[in-house]
């Protein structure tokens, strides 16, 4: 089991966000190159959205997202990991996942189911200190049931293209 945080801004939309990781190894081959796991991820999410503006009708089309919550998330994902080198210190993985979003303010939307079927992505180790790791990975999520939020409502961040800093404890 490792523990980790995360946390991850972004301007455009401007969302912050702050997590606390958990992984449960389910099974790893004898020489580590395959591997299987669960991960929970839980924090706090800020986001402001607001993509109205003429100058973005050509990036974004009619669907404006402009959105605007402040909560709490909870997503548990499944991972399968092949990892690279001759200690293991380059992994990619694809995982799945569904997340719970809890909305503060918005009463209409104050809870939100989200399924992520494809997130693929690569982490490196550092060398030095295995403890401390860098990933990149990038997905898709859509709103459960399909319609459940009207379009340009919600947004695939966290799962649309991440990258973090990880320090395993």
């Amino acid at each position: 089991m490792n523990i980790s945080v995360e946390g991850a801004a972004s301007l455009i939309p401007h969302v912050y966000l702050g997590s606390l990781l958990v992984y449960f190894k389910i099974f790893e081959s004898r020489d580590g190159f395959f591997f299987i796991g669960a991960r929970t991820r839980s924090g706090y999410r800020y986001q402001d959205s607001d993509f109205s503006d003429e100058k973005w009708h050509n990036i974004v089309g009619e669907n404006y997202l402009v959105l605007k919550r402040n909560g709490m998330f909870f997503a548990l994902d499944l991972t399968i990991a092949l990892r690279f080198g001759s200690d293991r210190r380059v992994a990619l993985y694809y995982s799945i996942y569904p997340r719970f979003d809890v909305d503060f303010v918005d009463d209409d939307d104050r809870v939100q189911l989200l399924f992520s079927p494809i997130v693929l992505g690569c982490e490196f180790r550092f060398r030095r200190n295995q403890n401390w790791s860098f990933a990149i990975e990038a997905g898709y999520a859509f709103p459960v049931p399909w319609d459940s939020i009207p379009a340009g409502k919600w947004v695939n961040f966290p799962s649309l293209a991440n990258f973090g800093f990880y320090r395993r404890f």
